[in-house]
């Protein structure tokens, strides 16, 4: 599906709503998703937080539209460098945004809007994103970092 950014945009924007009042974080190497429906009724959305194995505090945070259209993204911790298109570089272990753009769909990182102070906090992080995202009813959600052999 090709989407405009003007649609994107609107899609960023509209008020979106989790499915499940409790959400857990993945354990160390696993990914969870987290069913999002909008204001509309449309269900095709959901947000997904994947956890590195080796470095707990690695993460990723997705907003996902239609099944692959990734229309937000922040990555922290990631030990490689992210080069954009235009060769601006955001060095090793810089958290740092992907936005939609219908030329680069999420190929280009723009710094971490302030409003993400907590990076080292998975569940502050994941709460930050979703709100980010325009998720209205985060403060009604509670989220559960279960704990493991490997985990914190």
């Amino acid at each position: 599906m090709n989407l405009s950014q003007e649609e994107a945009n609107a899609l960023i924007a509209i008020e979106k709503y989790l499915k499940n009042y409790s959400i857990v974080i993945p354990s160390q190497g696993a990914e969870n998703k987290y069913d999002i429906y909008d204001s509309a009724g449309d269900q095709n959305y959901y947000a997904a937080m994947f956890r590195g194995r080796i470095n707990p505090l690695k993460s990723y945070y997705k907003l996902i539209y239609r099944g692959n259209i990734r229309l937000i993204r922040v990555d922290i911790g990631y030990s490689g460098t992210h080069t954009n298109p235009d060769g601006t570089v955001f060095p090793a272990g810089v958290p740092h945004i992907h936005l939609f753009d219908e030329v680069h769909h999420d190929k280009i990182a723009y710094p971490l809007p302030e409003i993400f102070n907590n990076t080292d906090d998975l569940a502050e992080t994941l709460r930050t994103f979703l709100s980010y995202s325009n998720v209205l009813n985060v403060d009604e959600i509670e989220i559960i970092q279960q704990g493991g052999l490997f985990d914190e």
